[in-house]
């Protein structure tokens, strides 16, 4: 027997109705999802471009740092050439740049022995890692080498040497200067800046971390492998 025509009808409205209502709730709640996915983009886009420039502001401080350090390294390198006899490192070290307590200057000969410090003449050896004596004894262009770090025995600390050769004027390679760094001078400057959970490593070409921000015990002196030392290397790092 068949429905009476107006409960037929009374059935379609609410059948009608209730499609509505889902239609309503899925509009609703995807424009809400569509919302939510467009914020969300944003913020990563947002932190994304904030932590690169940050990491770019980072790196030219860096890179400041260390021309600053070079340009001293060549003033000490002429002052010696032109008169080793009277040659004062002590004194010639004064400065805004490596007069810092921090920085630890010194003229070593071919094989790594300390001839003068700025520290005095009792100041103890400096430490080069293998690659440094390698590099000291074999010819190549003259530029700063930024060496690996090195765990001190002495301080129990991690620290980066900047070689500049030191060559005389008939081609007799005499050693080179070196500043000597504590690993967490690279990082000093990070740690003014606003950087949240984010982490800054400074990596060599070599694909070895020279200094971490925040500190971590076990970090610097580790070694990236394949892929990830390779996009390290492309993105323009300290040259080691």
């Amino acid at each position: 027997m068949a429905a009476p025509p107006r409960r037929r009808g009374a059935w379609r409205a609410s059948y009608a109705f209730a499609v509505l209502v889902g239609v309503a709730i899925c509009l609703t709640w995807g424009s809400v999802y569509v919302h939510l996915l467009r914020e969300y983009r944003q913020t990563s886009f947002d932190a994304t471009q904030k932590a690169r420039n940050t990491a770019y502001g980072f790196a030219e401080n860096l890179e400041r740092s260390f021309e600053a350090i070079d340009q001293s390294l060549l003033f000490l390198r002429e002052s010696f050439l032109r008169d080793p006899a009277t040659f004062d490192l002590v004194a010639l070290s004064r400065g805004p740049v490596l007069g810092r307590r921090q920085v630890r200057v010194a003229l070593v000969d071919g094989g790594g022995v300390v001839r003068a410090s700025s520290l005095g003449p009792d100041s103890g050896r400096v430490e080069l890692a293998e690659s440094e004596l390698a590099w000291l004894r074999a010819p190549g262009e003259d530029r700063l080498l930024l060496g690996p770090a090195i765990h001190s025995r002495a301080s129990g600390r991690w620290m980066v040497n900047a070689l500049r050769r030191v060559t005389a004027p008939d081609g007799t390679r005499l050693g080179a200067i070196v500043a000597t760094l504590g690993a967490e001078e690279l990082v000093r400057f990070a740690e003014a800046l606003d950087v949240g959970q984010a982490v800054m490593l400074v990596v060599g070409g070599d694909g070895v971390v020279r200094g971490r921000m925040p500190a971590l015990p076990g970090t610097i002196g580790q070694a990236y492998g394949g892929s990830e030392a390779a996009a390290i290397t492309a993105g323009g790092e300290i040259q080691g």
